[in-house]
């Protein structure tokens, strides 16, 4: 009887397993949106970091993200222009920025998510112009940043997302002569995911930059078009 016993306890203890891994598989997937993503209106994550390097027009520009919460990611970026706030026109003024990032969800549906992004900072950019006696000299511009951007994201595939949004990198110029920049450009970009750490991407913007100045107001076409990779950790 004993014997028995304890083969019953044994078959028990084994058909508890099946049981256990079917009600995994029944549990509800977390939402595809919720994905890592660097481009669209998700976030990377709670706790996790993110570096991502994109070149093009205007420049290069290298980003480091840290996920604060579910919804909020925290970091800073360093760009190098090759022209003037994206303006081709002024191709030959090459400059540095540096920004805070703030990237906030405000919208998770299961294909669908919809962020903001705030860059606060500064830039730089030199311009070579001839003085009074015509010689080449080399003035530095100084300004403020205030780029805010609304992107809304869409998985295509669960590796997979492609966005639509609109930026206003809004300017300060504050030496040589003031200007206010307001830039409207819409636009659209897209994510692959190679693995759960390394994405590729595409981002373009495009519209008009106007351009207040203190005697004058002009409106320029300006765009942005980069091409990058981005590793989470």
């Amino acid at each position: 009887m004993r014997r028995y016993a304890e083969v019953l306890a044994v078959v028990a203890l084994l058909s508890a397993f099946p049981i256990s891994a079917s009600a995994a598989e029944g549990a509800a997937p977390p939402s595809a949106s919720r994905a890592s993503w660097l481009l669209s209106g998700a976030t990377i994550g709670t706790g996790r970091n993110a570096l991502q390097a994109q070149l093009g027009w205007p420049g290069i520009d290298f980003t480091f993200l840290h996920g604060a919460s579910s919804t909020l990611d925290l970091g800073a970026s360093l760009g190098f222009n090759y022209g003037f706030e994206g303006i081709p026109k002024y191709h030959t003024m090459p400059g540095l920025k540096l920004n805070g990032v703030v990237r906030l969800e405000l919208v998770e549906e299961a294909k669908l998510n919809i962020g903001v992004r705030v860059s606060p900072g500064f830039f730089v950019y030199f311009d070579e112009v001839y003085n009074y006696w015509n010689r080449r000299e080399v003035e530095a511009r100084f300004g403020l940043s205030l780029p805010v951007e609304l992107v809304a994201g869409f998985l295509v595939l669960p590796n997979l997302s492609v966005h639509a949004g609109i930026a206003m990198p809004i300017g300060f110029q504050l030496t040589e002569s003031f200007a206010f920049l307001m830039p409207v450009l819409p636009g659209f970009g897209a994510e692959y995911r190679v693995n759960d750490a390394l994405s590729l991407t595409f981002d373009s913007r495009f519209g008009p930059n106007i351009v207040i100045g203190e005697d004058h107001a002009d409106v320029d076409f300006a765009f942005r078009t980069l091409v990058g990779a981005g590793y989470r950790f």
